[in-house]
């Protein structure tokens, strides 16, 4: 009977030059479907955080007034005018989307410059109607929002206070970013101009 013998090679299958190289190969491969690359032209520097916008620079005043939405009627809402009228800050607030208390939700706010600087603006149904000339809505940044309780059975007015924080703004004309600084709105709101 013949017996017969396995030969195993001198050299084994994976040397540790093949599994260097294999490992070489598979990290390249993994590299450049991720996006990664190992060409020295490109930086190797972490991307750099966008910069903050600048201020919007319009100085607003305190306080600020509210009504229900004389356009919807289903809305709240709160305004602070600049200082010399000719610009408003405009929160609208969705009466069925708030709870008593403090929440906090996204920020809906815009900032409209005027033709002709104007303090009766909003909460009056006989007008004058403003004319926008530039138009600033917010499209990052929250509100915390504090919804009173309704004043009495017979009054549907209660008290809204609104702190805006981290808002960025954006002109609907030219696409330009700014940063509003944080501000707080207070009003009695749910009454109807009529």
């Amino acid at each position: 009977m013949r017996s017969r013998t396995l030969r195993v090679p001198s050299r084994p299958f994976f040397s540790s030059a093949r599994a260097i190289l294999l490992v070489a190969s598979f990290t390249t491969a993994i590299a450049s479907l991720i996006g990664c690359s190992s060409d020295d032209s490109k930086t190797t520097e972490p991307p750099m955080p966008p910069e903050d916008p600048e201020p919007l620079g319009i100085e607003f005043l305190e306080g600020g007034g509210g009504c229900g939405d004389q356009e919807t009627f289903d809305a709240y809402l709160l305004f602070q005018y600049n200082t010399d009228y000719s610009a408003a800050l405009v929160i609208r607030l969705q009466p069925s989307a708030l709870t008593d208390g403090w929440q906090l939700l996204p920020a809906w706010a815009r900032v409209h410059r005027f033709a002709e600087p104007d303090p009766t603006y909003y909460c009056d149904d006989v007008g004058p109607f403003p004319e926008y000339v530039e138009t600033w809505r917010a499209i990052e940044g929250g509100m915390w929002v504090y919804l009173g309780p309704v004043a009495s059975p017979h009054d549907e007015t209660r008290t809204v206070e609104v702190l805006l924080h981290d808002v960025t703004v954006e002109n609907e004309d030219t696409s330009e970013l700014r940063s509003l600084p944080s501000r707080t709105l207070k009003a009695t709101v749910g009454w109807i101009p009529g």
